[in-house]
């Protein structure tokens, strides 16, 4: 019986070790960055929602949209992708850190695993999206072209 109360505690003592301190910045770190993309996404959201009107073709005929397509701001689209781009440096970084990242136990193995997947998804999505937004980024020049036009011709 003793045997396996000393196996038990071995385990549990072995378990219950501390992080190093390498890992605990690279896990805070990773929180960090997943934060400010999540900030972010709500900010491309917005944005999006709020000039998706330009995605439609029939802007030319309608003052209502005319109105709105005064207020298009294409510095705040270019401020957004300047914020993404950091942040996919930043995960760009943080993956190399990762891979960097001396490993103890299995369970801190598991854990880097698991941040390590997530931040090539994130870094994945982030491509995307920064596609997405230079599609949208060229719309939205082809409508100030448009608007500047339109300002000229009166």
């Amino acid at each position: 019986m003793s045997l396996i109360k000393k196996q038990v505690f071995r385990f549990l003592k072995w378990f219950n070790r501390p992080m190093r301190d390498e890992i605990l910045t690279f896990r805070k770190d990773y929180e960090k960055l997943v934060g400010r993309y999540e900030s972010l996404l709500k900010q491309i959201s917005k944005y999006m929602k709020d000039h998706s009107f330009i995605l439609n073709d029939e802007y030319k005929n309608s003052d209502e949209v005319w109105k709105q397509l005064n207020s298009i701001d294409s510095f705040m689209l270019q401020t957004i992708r300047g914020d993404l781009d950091r942040i996919t440096q930043d995960c760009e970084y943080l993956m190399e850190k990762g891979e960097q990242n001396p490993i103890d136990f299995p369970y801190q193995q598991e854990l880097l695993t698991l941040h390590m997947t997530q931040l090539k998804e994130l870094r994945r999505y982030s491509d995307q999206i920064d596609n997405t937004l230079k599609d949208f980024e060229k719309r939205l020049l082809r409508v100030e072209e448009v608007i500047s036009n339109q300002m000229f011709a009166n």
